[in-house]
């Protein structure tokens, strides 16, 4: 799982966040996931908005390893998850 971790810090880091605001922000989303039967990034972002993160923080890429890691760590499967990456969606 080390390398989990690493692979969002990285990406974290070049968010600008440093090692402290990174654990708050994987325990936050954690915490939304644990609530929420189904997950989109919308509804991540919306959660962890109300908890004073800025939306841009938060991508598919981040949200995926973020789940993964939960999912290590023993917390239910039991859940729907819904990613949409809206860079990739068309409108018509």
């Amino acid at each position: 799982m080390s390398k989990i971790m690493d692979m969002i810090s990285v990406r974290l880091e070049d968010r600008g966040l440093v090692p402290m605001e990174i654990n708050r922000l994987v325990k936050d989303v954690s915490n939304v996931i644990d609530r929420q039967r189904y997950i989109t990034l919308y509804s991540v972002k919306q959660g962890i908005q109300t908890l004073g993160w800025e939306e841009h923080i938060l991508d598919n890429d981040i949200l995926e390893l973020i789940f993964i890691s939960w999912t290590m760590k023993g917390n239910s499967t039991f859940i729907d998850i819904l990613f949409i990456s809206f860079s990739t969606c068309a409108v018509t």
